[in-house]
């Protein structure tokens, strides 16, 4: 069996289509923001609205059609992954935010081959700013080029740390204390606000031990790569992984500021 390769020639064909049902599902999702919504609930704070669903099914629909030959992951129905290219899908990153009328949330799509991403798409409907990348054609924010500014000394610069709830926090405390004392702010977003790392509103971003959804994070990953930054996992107790995100001066400080 040959194996299927895109080029990069395609990924382009494939963005300009994505973008438009990006925006398209984002439009959706923002039109019902100011109702009321009904939910779906996972777990004791974890929960979907209907409109997850209902905008998740648009927008597998009109991925198959682009690419037929890709697989799904995705945050509110069952993934059908297949071994090569897979579509990653979140319809809304931030629901809690979302139902609560706070308008922090995203709309996520990412074309992964093997793992990786190729081809990313976050769209943030209230403020309408699309951020995109293709791997090797650098981030754009709505489709002019960016590349991130972000500062790489720590104690000018400002971190987001997602703290990743109680659990672990004997471990976890130690370290975020290190990075308290070391920069001049530090903020917890829960990781929501990391695309506008990009965009130079914080400067370097640390998740605590990572436990971030496949769905969250792989689309970022891409966008933070091609905007000239650095994502690295260190494992400094067996099992429990911290991404850092920064220029790659700041992520070896960040390294021997928590080692």
């Amino acid at each position: 069996m040959t194996e299927l390769k895109l080029e990069t020639e395609q990924l382009v064909e494939f963005e300009k289509k994505t973008k438009i049902l990006i925006k398209k599902a984002g439009g959706l999702i923002l039109n019902s923001f100011n109702t009321n919504k009904s939910l779906i609930k996972k777990d004791i704070r974890d929960v979907a609205s209907e409109t997850d669903v209902f905008v998740e099914d648009i927008i597998k629909k009109e991925l198959s059609a682009i690419f037929p030959d890709a697989g799904f992951i995705m945050e509110e129905h069952v993934s059908d992954e297949q071994s090569d290219y897979n579509w990653v899908i979140d319809p809304i990153d931030g629901t809690k935010n979302y139902v609560a009328l706070a308008p922090y949330f995203f709309t996520q799509l990412a074309l992964i081959y093997r793992g990786k991403p190729i081809l990313s798409e976050i769209y943030q409907p209230v403020s309408d700013q699309l951020f995109s990348a293709i791997k090797g054609n650098g981030a754009y924010l709505n489709g002019n080029k960016i590349e991130a500014k972000c500062r790489i000394s720590a104690k000018e610069s400002i971190i987001d740390v997602d703290f990743r709830g109680s659990e672990d926090s004997n471990l976890k405390l130690p370290i975020f204390n290190k990075l308290v004392a070391n920069f001049y702010r530090v903020r917890s977003s829960g990781g929501m606000y990391s695309p506008y790392l990009v965009t130079g509103a914080f400067d370097a971003y640390v998740d605590l031990f990572r436990t971030s959804k496949f769905f969250d994070i792989l689309p970022r990953i891409l966008i933070f790569e091609e905007s000239g930054l650095e994502v690295k996992e260190i494992e400094l107790i067996p099992g429990k992984k911290i991404l850092i995100t920064a220029k790659p001066e700041l992520v070896k400080e960040i390294e021997k500021i928590i080692i």
